[in-house]
């Protein structure tokens, strides 16, 4: 059985593979503006959406170490992601 860190860091990776390849461009998906009055021009946050599955990129808590899963489209914040320079 593999330990917990290692599942934590092998889920992390998973992770940032299915944001790299849901960018514009990317392999799997797009980033979409969440609807809502918040869209503008240049909106403040993100739907991410896998092309494959239809499903959107959602956090399930706001803890560090927060599961980050694939989800049906409920328009929640906690589907919502800003992009920020690093």
């Amino acid at each position: 059985m593999m330990p917990r860190f290692l599942l934590r860091r092998v889920l992390f990776l998973l992770v940032v593979i299915v944001l790299i390849a849901s960018w514009p461009g990317g392999a799997a998906g797009a980033a979409q503006p969440a609807a809502g009055p918040a869209a503008a021009a240049t909106p403040s946050a993100y739907t991410i959406v896998n092309r494959n599955s239809g499903k959107c990129l959602q956090v399930t808590g706001t803890a560090d170490g927060a599961a980050v899963r694939q989800w049906t489209w409920l328009n929640n914040n906690c589907q919502q992601w800003r992009l920020q320079p690093a």
